[in-house]
């Protein structure tokens, strides 16, 4: 179950990030977050952790030094939050592979294969999708799409200054 609220995707990412940024300060991070994004229903603490777990993955398959971009942008109806990373990178024949439960594209790492099978589901229960765009050797693209909050939706604001976004 999902605990429903207006979002400010912006500043959960920027947030998110942050975090992560302090935690893995050996990486070249970056954040572009664009003016004036329209507000999503969503539950931000599952938001938070799709988002976390692609965040944990670029960590995982990029060594040190390297980049980790992340964006947010505005669509004609939601969001898109896209990690890019300058990692091990995904054959395209593991693309879809990697979102099932249990599976990893790679053993360089001891996970358990549930981050993207998670990710995907989340994103999926608030009604948007994940895609990735992936190479070895040239890093992995994933992005998130998110549908905005219809206007009038009867959700408290989330730009409420008491609020945590």
């Amino acid at each position: 179950a999902l605990d429903l609220d207006q979002v400010d995707v912006g500043a959960l990412v920027r947030r998110t990030v942050d975090e992560f940024r302090t935690a893995n300060p050996d990486r070249a991070w970056s954040t572009r977050v664009a003016a004036d994004l329209p507000l999503c229903t969503a539950d931000r603490t599952r938001l938070r952790e799709a988002l976390a777990n692609l965040l944990d993955n670029a960590v995982r398959y990029s060594g040190p030094a390297s980049a980790i971009d992340v964006s947010v942008e505005a669509l004609p109806d939601g969001v898109r939050i896209v990690v890019r990373d300058e990692g091990i990178g995904i054959a395209r024949e593991h693309h879809q592979r990697v979102f099932e439960r249990f599976t990893r594209a790679s053993d360089l790492d001891n996970g358990t294969g549930l981050g993207l099978y998670m990710a995907r589901a989340l994103v999926a229960a608030h009604g948007g999708r994940i895609t990735l765009d992936s190479q070895p050797g040239r890093g992995s693209t994933f992005a998130i799409e998110l549908p905005a909050t219809p206007p009038g939706a009867n959700t408290p604001d989330a730009r409420d200054p008491g609020r945590q976004p």
